[in-house]
């Protein structure tokens, strides 16, 4: 048997085999290879492998995050336990064979699917039929496998029918349990039964919890099913339709003939009579639990499967290490932590929310005080940058009403990331003027937290500056509060700096802020690694000149 992993893993899986007494098979590693690495490859082990080993490579596989070899070694695990010896030799002997083989220890009547992450989602056999080659149209032999599931991303409430197709070319010598492993399928087990029931305990909890935060690993797929996206720790928001009427339970009837599955379609309702050699069985359809989701980096909604997201954990201590004046703090405290009170306005229609604006220069952390206050309060932050709002009146208004919709369902902080144009003073430009009071009419009926940001310190209108709860000005930091930014955020980084080297800095380079501070640690820690020297005034003062800084004088 052979077992496929990604290339720059190799070295690991010997390693980890050899100390777990994997001695020999630890071996079939070390061979040479060549390609980039991740390229998959494929290594052959000889002999009879134990359950055992495979389950040390599918723990090795899920360290390594390597989801290549995890599906191959859950396949080969799903073959061992099968222990199939029978070899196909025809298309006919194929279809009977799969038939005793799928009624044989018969739970539902379901065979699983194995995603390409690495998830097993069931379908119910609903019927087996063999169709001859037909040499006048050159449509070869098949045997045609129909089954039937339930999906929200289908738009019809009825079970969907859908079908796999063998040739002679897949099925001749080989097994039943290869034959439908190699298109990814097998043979229902109470193991894959118990999974099933997890997935489903798992989405009935997921789905209901609207505007939830949660971290999305595998494969979304776009709402029209044209697309699929690999993601990995994307944070996403539950945006189920709470009224959508689910289909856990819906069944379908089928017969059995002299132990053949047949389709009820076929018999009118006059000759279904039961007997020891015609019996009609009721399925429970398999319900596949994918949940709408909203990809707060795509802004997209995206369907996932249940087991492949998990609740986001929120760092709710982040607001001490937020480095801003003592009053700009204690007045978000306060604007954050009593947000859920809506105080209606005296005017009917108008909204109770709040309205945060945060002006100044860039890299003075106007954008991260909305991530580290939607961290604290432990709900998504949607951020939506200017841009994709548009440029006409109309098209503003409508994607605005949209977003803001959106973020009052979710009861997510909703941030604006440099809306400069849409909330620069009025003038005789009746365009932009068009703009300012489409974007105000909207902002006046919005019930939830709102952060706008720009860079335009004194040019905001004045009728949207009166429409805010409050207006944070961003200067540069004073050299005390550089010296707490350098603390918190090497700690961040992990990069020992010594009270010292941190004064020296702010001592030498002229009009440093927050976002150089963030951007000089990275570019040490990558100069560390690649050159394998201790961190030092020398290659900080390096990095500031390429990230181009200016100096007050020499360095010291």
């Amino acid at each position: 048997m052979n077992i496929i992993i990604l290339k720059k893993n190799a070295e690991h899986y010997k390693n980890i085999l050899k100390s777990k007494g994997f001695e020999k098979e630890s071996k079939i590693f070390e061979q040479v290879r060549f390609g980039r690495d991740n390229d998959r490859i494929d290594f052959e082990i000889e002999g009879t492998i134990s359950i055992e080993l495979i389950n040390n490579l599918i723990e090795i596989s899920k360290e390594l995050n390597d989801g290549v070899s995890l599906r191959e070694c859950e396949k080969l695990k799903m073959l061992i336990d099968q222990n199939d010896t029978t070899i196909i030799k025809s298309l006919k002997a194929f279809r009977k064979s799969l038939e005793e083989y799928i009624l044989k220890d018969h739970l539902d009547g379901w065979i699983y699917g194995l995603t390409d992450n690495n998830v097993f989602i069931p379908y119910l056999v609903s019927n087996i039929v063999h169709t001859s080659a037909n040499p006048e149209t050159g449509e070869q032999a098949s045997v045609k496998v129909y089954y039937d599931f339930n999906s929200p991303k289908k738009g019809s409430r009825y079970g969907r029918s859908e079908f796999f197709i063998f040739n002679l070319k897949d099925v001749h010598g080989y097994t039943l349990s290869t034959i439908l492993a190699k298109k990814g399928l097998f043979k229902e087990t109470k193991e894959l039964q118990s999974r099933y029931n997890n997935q489903m305990a798992l989405y009935e909890q997921y789905s209901r919890q609207i505007g939830a935060q949660f971290i999305g690993n595998g494969s979304s797929e776009s709402m029209d099913l044209r697309t699929y996206r690999k993601i990995k720790n994307d944070k996403l928001v539950v945006d189920e339709d709470p009224n959508r009427p689910n289909e856990f339970n819906q069944t379908t009837r089928t017969a059995l003939s002299k132990g053949s599955r047949m389709n009820l379609g076929y018999f009118d309702d006059d000759n279904i009579t039961e007997s020891d050699d015609f019996k009609v069985m009721v399925h429970r359809i398999p319900y596949h639990p994918f949940i709408k989701m909203f990809s707060l980096a795509h802004h997209e909604c995206v369907w996932m499967l249940a087991d492949e997201i998990v609740p986001y954990e929120y760092t709710s201590d982040l607001s001490d290490k937020l480095v801003l004046p003592e009053d700009h703090k204690d007045l978000i405290d306060i604007l954050i932590n009593d947000a859920d009170i809506v105080l209606d306005d005296i005017v009917g229609n108008k909204s109770g929310g709040t309205v945060i604006l945060s002006k100044g220069a860039a890299g003075l952390g106007k954008t991260l005080t909305a991530e580290v206050y939607a961290e604290c309060v432990q709900k998504p932050l949607y951020s939506v940058h200017a841009g994709q709002l548009g440029i006409k009146p109309e098209e503003i208004e409508n994607r605005l009403e949209k977003i803001l919709d959106n973020a009052e369902k979710w009861k997510a902080i909703l941030l604006l990331d440099e809306a400069d144009v849409y909330i620069r003073r009025r003038d005789n430009d009746m365009s932009h003027s068009a703009i300012v009071a489409a974007f105000l009419r909207k902002i006046e009926r919005y019930n939830g937290i709102l952060f706008m940001t720009t860079n335009r310190e004194n040019d905001v209108d004045e009728a949207i500056a009166s429409r805010c709860s409050a207006i944070l000005k961003y200067e540069l930091p004073s050299d005390d509060e550089l010296f707490r930014i350098w603390t918190v955020l090497s700690k961040h980084y992990k990069i020992e700096m010594s009270n010292e080297l941190i004064n020296k800095l702010i001592d030498n380079i002229e009009n440093m802020v927050g976002r150089d501070v963030k951007e000089l640690l990275k570019l040490a820690a990558r100069y560390k690694s690649q050159r394998n020297v201790e961190i030092d005034y020398d290659i900080f003062r390096k990095c500031a000149i390429f990230r181009g800084l200016s100096f007050k004088g020499k360095s010291k």
